[in-house]
């Protein structure tokens, strides 16, 4: 972890902290989002580095991480051999059971 990520990650929890404490005591809708903002500008900042691509709009906020990316690859690639492994056991079984009326033995 690079000190970028924990001093603004740090600050973010702090933000946090503080949302949370100004929500209890009562402090007016304007600083409760002021204080929102710094915290969501923190953790952004701090967790550059594992962002691939950002994209705001007025109705929403899309962000694409490395991690994701590669893990649902990942997931991809494993389902096709799962797909591909009980795709051929089902078919010798419909094949056996339309040719014998019956399920087949697998062997």
């Amino acid at each position: 972890m690079n000190w970028r990520a924990v001093v603004f990650n740090g600050a973010m929890i702090a933000f946090l902290g503080l949302f949370a404490y100004g929500a209890v005591i009562g402090w007016d809708l304007g600083r409760l989002g002021e204080v929102l903002v710094a915290a969501f500008i923190s953790g952004f900042v701090g967790n550059l580095d594992r962002i691939e691509s950002f994209k705001a709009t007025p109705g929403s906020i899309e962000a694409r991480t490395h991690a994701v990316i590669s893990e649902a690859k990942d997931t991809i690639a494993e389902l096709r051999q799962l797909a591909k492994a009980t795709g051929e056991v089902l078919v010798r079984v419909l094949a056996g059971e339309g040719r014998y009326g019956a399920a087949c033995r697998l062997q």
